[in-house]
């Protein structure tokens, strides 16, 4: 069986470099265990954002990359402009493999209602993506009838300690989103 790599998680400038290649890729990230589970997963699939970095994993293989954290981030509000200035001091652009510079995020920013609801309004009517994309082959397998608690509902008492345990909770942005796109069904 094989296992899932460890990484640390957390926030940081990464580079992703293979074996027997000199270009190599600058990411950011608040958690870089998720993270590399992602790059990971898509790349595997061949479905990975970056056209660049999928060409040398398709090249090279799992085996030959290599994962540097290249400057640990304390503050979120930091991320964007470092990894912009690491992409440039690598300079990954030209003689590397990233795709872009200032990558804009909504990364820490917070809407007012009002943009909310435009946001909303614009969406309104819009397919929601099938969440099946992003699961791995095993949780597919367990999808509505397959899946051992289908049909099955949480005690009262069951849905209070959930309750209780998650008060107070810090979420990541990865954990927001994967949580986003289970509700989403």
């Amino acid at each position: 069986m094989k296992t899932r790599p460890e990484f640390p998680s957390t926030m940081c400038i990464y580079m992703i470099l293979f074996k027997g290649s000199n270009l190599n890729y600058i990411g950011r990230t608040t958690n870089l265990s998720v993270r590399m589970y992602q790059h990971f997963s898509s790349l595997k699939r061949g479905v990975c954002a970056s056209k660049k970095l999928q060409t040398e994993y398709d090249k090279h293989g799992r085996s030959n990359i290599i994962v540097y954290i290249i400057e640990h981030i304390y503050d979120k509000s930091l991320l964007v402009d470092r990894e912009s200035f690491w992409i440039k001091e690598k300079d990954t652009i030209k003689n590397g493999l990233n795709t872009a510079i200032d990558n804009k995020t909504n990364l820490g920013k917070k809407f007012t209602q009002e943009h909310k609801d435009r946001i909303g309004k614009a969406n309104k009517g819009n397919k929601r993506p099938d969440v099946s994309l992003y699961m791995g082959d095993v949780n597919r397998k367990r999808i509505g009838e397959k899946n051992h608690f289908f049909g099955k509902h949480h005690s009262e008492e069951t849905k209070r300690k959930i309750s209780e345990k998650n008060k107070g909770r810090k979420w990541t942005e990865e954990q927001r989103l994967k949580l986003k796109l289970t509700r989403q069904k």
